[in-house]
């Protein structure tokens, strides 16, 4: 009998647990430089105004990051940063129950600013 009641607590924790997994959606996010190749080491930060949830992830070698359990929501915000690379930011990304959607971005090098320095020798008296 104790058996029994252990095995359906345990089924029912499963249950509900798979039931709240449909619930949550996910985006798969791909991150490139603009000729193609993989960024590795890019940041990624999915939120949104309409749940507490924020998730965050860094991509790999394969210029990839998956972000699950994300509430289903029409209005996340995703930030893209890359050291060396212009920031990327997409407003209004939609996440669907039960569903993985794929973002791709391409990011540009950052500008670089050269300053003219004028050195003068000044001979001495």
């Amino acid at each position: 009998m104790l058996r029994q009641s252990i095995a359906t607590a345990v089924l029912s924790a499963a249950l509900t647990a798979t039931a709240f997994a449909q619930d949550m959606g996910g985006l798969r996010v791909r991150i490139t430089d603009a000729p193609g190749n993989p960024l590795a080491v890019a940041t990624v930060r999915v939120q949104t105004s309409e749940s507490l949830t924020t998730k965050s992830g860094t991509t790999g070698t394969n210029g990839e990051v998956n972000l699950m359990g994300l509430d289903p929501s029409s209005d996340y915000e995703v930030s893209v940063n890359g050291a060396g690379y212009q920031s990327v930011r997409s407003e209004d990304v939609q996440v669907v129950s039960g569903r993985s959607f794929t973002l791709e971005y391409a990011l540009k090098p950052a500008g670089t600013q050269i300053q003219e320095i004028v050195v003068q020798v000044v001979p001495e008296e």
